[in-house]
């Protein structure tokens, strides 16, 4: 099943999102994340806080 979050710059909810629920290794699930108004830009501290969670961060 495909998950898609949403967020408005998708520039730090939804990648952490995204991020997270595939950190996961659920074989049924694949997330993915988008913005109504992207910014083209990761925020950092969501870059940050994910590192600090070991989150794999590459690729998104």
């Amino acid at each position: 099943m495909n998950i898609l979050f949403l967020c408005t710059q998708n520039s730090a909810r939804s990648i952490m999102a995204e991020s997270i629920l595939n950190s996961m290794n659920l074989k049924d699930f694949i997330g993915y994340s988008a913005g109504s108004m992207p910014s083209g830009v990761i925020n950092e501290k969501a870059i940050k806080i994910l590192k600090e969670n070991n989150i794999y961060t590459e690729n998104i």
